[in-house]
């Protein structure tokens, strides 16, 4: 919803500001609807039948960019045609603008499991008004910023995109990731006193339940069905995947376990191709495969000659050769004892 006065310049930055809210809400598996500019008749009807077509129990986000007042309790939305007066506080706020407590309790009446709001300009306001907790049974959760300086990086749709792109986080936590980044002093952070728990703009399971072949990929597979998984087009799948969601880190994961898987299964094919048979082992040398792989390479190595049990023969050394003989003469007679 898009919320912004009459400034026209104003308008077309807050528009594009609102386009990628839903690309990204569609990206997460939101039905998501943009409203405004309008008048301010044309944007009571816009809500009253945007709210009316919500499915019971439903999980609802808000997303308002642009200016907000906060007057009376209550904060107010500015329609296109609202004058420079209600801004300045010297005309009646009710006649030209739409109380966000408005939008709640059309919401309410539609019965949804939860509603959450992020405005994302409430530098006009001096503090938050509680809503309360809840409308019509309804869980009510409000997070408002103001941008209280401008250092580089410190637009707040920039900040609560990223934000949103953190997986498995609850509205609370994300209120939480917001004020972390605000530490800086450019943002000041308002909420709702209790925000929920339950909601989450990146639902963990959301793209794993996703029909795609990147999801055929077990990341953790044992080696018996590594070793015969079809990887080709989940590989490629994943690859697409990661290009469209790049902040989705399960993608990554799985391709990266298909990459592993497939080296594996290169790796014992065949004994001939010693490329192949040493491919896992030099790429992946504590990976997850590595005893089936390091088994297989220790299989194809040629056997080793036989040797003999017997001992070994050894001929009995010479017999000494004789002890010389004494010889002396005695008598004319030649004697050798």
């Amino acid at each position: 919803m898009v919320s912004n006065g009459s400034n026209r310049e104003l308008a077309a930055r807050l528009e594009d500001n609102a386009r990628q809210y839903g690309k990204l809400l569609v990206d997460l598996g939101f039905d998501a609807l943009t409203i405004g500019p309008q008048s301010r008749p044309i944007l009571d009807q816009s809500i009253r039948k945007s709210a009316a077509d919500v499915p019971a129990g439903a999980a609802v986000a808000v997303l308002v960019t642009g200016l907000v007042l906060a007057r009376d309790d209550d904060l107010f939305i500015l329609p296109s045609d609202v004058s420079a007066e209600v801004a300045n506080g010297q005309a009646t706020i009710d006649a030209e603008t739409i109380r966000l407590s408005f939008v709640f309790r059309r919401l309410a009446a539609a019965a949804p499991k939860e509603i959450v709001a992020v405005l994302d300009d409430c530098s006009a306001t001096a503090e938050l008004f509680d809503h309360g907790t809840q409308l019509a049974g309804v869980p009510v959760s409000v997070l408002c910023l103001k941008k209280t300086g401008s250092p580089p990086g410190t637009d707040p749709v920039e900040r609560v995109m990223s934000a949103m792109k953190e997986e498995g986080l609850t509205f609370e936590q994300f209120a939480n990731k917001l004020r972390s980044s605000a530490r800086d002093g450019s943002l000041d952070v308002f909420t709702s006193r209790a925000l929920s728990t339950s909601f989450h703009f990146f639902d963990p399971h959301r793209f794993d339940r996703l029909d795609s072949p990147c999801n055929r990929i077990a990341v953790g597979a044992s080696a018996a069905r590594a070793r015969t998984a079809s990887l080709a087009g989940p590989i490629e799948a994943c690859s697409t995947a990661m290009r469209r969601w790049p902040y989705v880190p399960s993608f990554r994961a799985k391709r990266d376990a298909g990459l592993e898987q497939r080296v594996f299964q290169n790796s014992v094919k065949l004994c001939e191709v010693a490329k192949s048979r040493d491919g896992y082992k030099s790429n992946y040398p504590s990976g997850r495969y590595i005893r089936e792989a390091t088994a297989f390479l220790e299989a194809c190595r040629p056997p080793r000659p036989e040797t003999s049990s017997r001992p070994s023969y050894h001929p009995p050394p010479p017999p000494p050769p004789p002890h010389p003989s004494h010889c002396f003469l005695f008598n004319g007679v030649r004697r050798c004892e």
